[in-house]
């Protein structure tokens, strides 16, 4: 490719903000993405990220990492009228691409790269435009998709634009995570080249694998008494995540045993609908919602639960469902998306189908007193995980490794 391999300039463009991690992860430095973008930077290469600006746009060195911000205007605008919807939706979307892009070929005017990363369909986009425009190799980079789910639909077109656009647009490879979205199948319909498509995992922190802790103190320390089960709820508080369908289950739940807490770990838009629905239900106090905690906290709280629950619309093999895995949990979760392909019903989790939802109350009731039946399904998942799941470490270096090859 015309380039030296020991020594590459890799742009990244990112549609999100580094303030957003401290949202959904507890902060960048918490998140994959960093670890991918240190682990570059270790192998040798220079690498330079760009993101929208949360406030003031500034340039800077984040741990080796460049970090160049720029402003994205009109990104909090609400339609006055539904109609309008699609329309600010697709100017937003575009409006971002070109100042994302005008942004990295400014900065390539003194730093000119050997390849360029397109995150997410805004990014995709940008990438392939400074790849045009330097004639280097872009890849794209998608996080799951909505689009095989959105398929079905007469509509998916206005459903899925901007993903349609980064699926179909020229690239080396295009990269998804196989979060049981099924991209790949997505990928297939719309006939991406098989040799173009990377559909890996993320994987979890090595320290996962490894956790011990005392629980009996981390009880103590959340002021839980040590004799209350815990069933846990772990995930970005939106609507398609289905945490209102664990709550819905609740009066359920405590009319047949009490002794019980339900913790919601994550924050998002949804946390106060979700809490005046507990308070309607007249369950809060068995009901205790933690706000966003930060990934060396998540295992923690999930090898404190006897029972994760996971009830999301469109997959649950989220990195939720594997660090889960990983850290032996006795798993219930809803057969959507690709679920099925890694939980198998009674050997390493409880697997509900959509028309079994109102089974969720006594499945999880006959879970709390049949300590057995717990145990087997933990041995199960933590089984499955040894054999299956990628460390971190180990999925990163995939991924310079193909970068490198690229070159080499």
């Amino acid at each position: 490719m015309g380039a030296d391999a020991s020594k590459l300039k890799i742009f990244r463009i990112s549609p999100w903000p580094l303030l957003l991690y401290k949202e959904k992860e507890g902060g960048f430095s918490s998140s994959f993405e960093y670890f991918l973008l240190k682990k570059f930077v270790e192998a040798g290469h220079e690498v330079h990220y760009i993101v929208p600006a949360s406030n003031t746009p500034k340039d800077f060195v984040y741990h080796g990492i460049h970090v160049h911000e720029f402003r994205h205007l009109f990104k909090n605008i609400s339609p006055p009228a539904l109609w309008l919807g699609f329309v600010v939706r697709i100017v937003s979307f575009f409006l971002l691409v070109v100042l994302a892009t005008m942004k990295t070929l400014q900065i390539s005017r003194k730093t000119r790269p050997n390849l360029v990363y397109g995150c997410a369909p805004p990014g995709a986009l940008a990438a392939y435009a400074v790849g045009k425009v330097h004639n280097i190799p872009n890849i794209t980079r998608l996080y799951g998709t909505f689009l095989y789910g959105h398929l079905q639909s007469s509509l998916w077109l206005v459903k899925s634009f901007e993903e349609f656009l980064a699926f179909k647009i020229q690239c080396q490879f295009l990269m998804i995570t196989n979060d049981g979205t099924r991209g790949d199948v997505a990928a297939k319909i719309l006939g991406v080249p098989p040799e173009r498509l990377k559909f890996w995992m993320n994987g979890v922190p090595a320290r996962v694998f490894k956790l011990e802790f005392n629980v009996a103190e981390f009880k103590k320390k959340l002021g839980i008494p040590l004799d209350r089960k815990i069933v846990i709820s772990v995930c970005r508080l939106v609507k398609w995540k289905g945490v209102d369908r664990l709550i819905r289950a609740i009066p359920s739940i405590v009319s047949k045993y009490n002794n019980v807490l339900f913790l919601v770990v994550g924050d998002g838009p949804e946390r106060k609908n979700l809490e005046v629905l507990s308070a309607k239900l007249l369950v809060t106090d068995y009901v205790r919602f933690t706000g966003t905690v930060s990934h060396d906290a998540i295992g923690l709280y999930i090898k404190l639960a006897d029972i994760f629950v996971s009830l999301f619309d469109y997959s649950n093999v989220g990195s939720q469902l594997l660090e889960a895995l990983t850290c032996g949990a006795c798993i219930v979760t809803l057969n959507s998306g690709g679920t099925g392909e890694i939980i198998r019903d009674g050997v390493n989790g409880i697997l509900l189908e959509y028309d079994e939802l109102d089974r969720l109350p006594n499945t999880i009731v006959e879970l709390l007193r049949n300590e057995e039946m717990m145990e087997r399904l933990r041995r199960g998942a933590y089984n499955y995980a040894v054999k299956h799941i990628l460390t971190w470490d180990e999925r990163a270096e995939m991924e310079v490794k193909l970068v490198e090859d690229l070159f080499g």
